[in-house]
C-alpha cells in the first residue's frame, strides 16, 4: 500500500474478492506489487492481464518501474471499466507493477495475472452465441462492440501486445 493522504487499498469480500482501489482529492489509492524476475528471464516481453470495475467513466493509472514508486518499463497510463493487457520487458530485477486510482470514487481490480508461453488472450463478456450477433464500427486502432444484450465496448490496440476491452460511455447522450 503506497496510497497517499486519505485515500487506501483494502480487500473488498461484497465485490466479490476483489481489491478496492479508493482515491481522495487529496490523495492517490495506490497498489504496488515486488516482483522479481530470474536473470533469464529480464530480456524477454511480459504481458500483464486485468480486469477493472467501478463507475462510468473511473479510470485506472497501471504503471511498471524499475524502482518503488516510479516508472521506466510501462509508463503510467489510464485504463477504463474493462479488460486489459500490457506488455513489457523488464531488463532488470526486480521491477514494481503499480496501479494508482487518482479519481475521488472507489473502482475495483481484479484477475490480475502474469501470462508467460500461451497465446494472448483477453477476456470479453461475450458467449460463443452472441458473437455472431455483434455490430461493429472501426476507427483507427479502436473496434466499437454493439449488442443489443450488452453495453457496448471498445477494443483499443494500444501495442503489439497491449490491449483493453473497455466499456464504452457516451459522453453526449442519450443514444439508441
Amino acid at each position: 500500500d503506497q496510497s497517499t493522504g486519505a485515500a487506501a487499498i483494502s480487500w473488498n469480500a461484497s465485490e466479490g474478492g476483489v481489491m478496492q482501489i479508493t482515491g481522495t482529492g487529496a490523495g492517490y489509492g495506490w497498489a504496488e506489487q515486488s516482483i522479481t524476475v530470474g536473470a533469464g528471464d529480464q530480456a524477454k516481453v511480459h504481458v500483464v492481464r486485468f480486469r477493472i470495475s467501478g463507475a462510468a467513466g473511473v479510470k485506472l493509472t497501471v504503471q511498471v518501474g524499475i524502482a518503488s514508486l516510479g516508472y521506466g518499463l510501462f509508463q503510467a497510463s489510464n485504463f477504463g471499466v474493462g479488460y486489459h493487457t500490457v506488455e513489457f520487458t523488464p531488463g532488470t530485477t526486480p521491477i514494481f507493477l503499480q496501479f494508482i486510482n487518482k479519481d475521488n470514487r472507489s473502482l475495483f481490480l481484479d484477475d490480475v495475472e502474469f501470462l508467460t508461453g500461451v497465446p494472448l488472450e483477453i477476456t470479453s463478456p461475450y458467449t460463443t452465441g452472441t458473437v455472431d450477433d455483434l455490430r461493429i464500427a472501426r476507427s483507427n486502432d479502436v473496434l466499437y462492440l454493439f449488442h443489443d444484450s450488452f453495453q457496448p465496448y471498445e477494443l483499443r490496440r494500444n501495442g503489439t501486445r497491449s490491449w483493453s476491452l473497455q466499456k464504452f460511455f457516451f459522453e453526449d447522450g442519450p443514444w439508441q
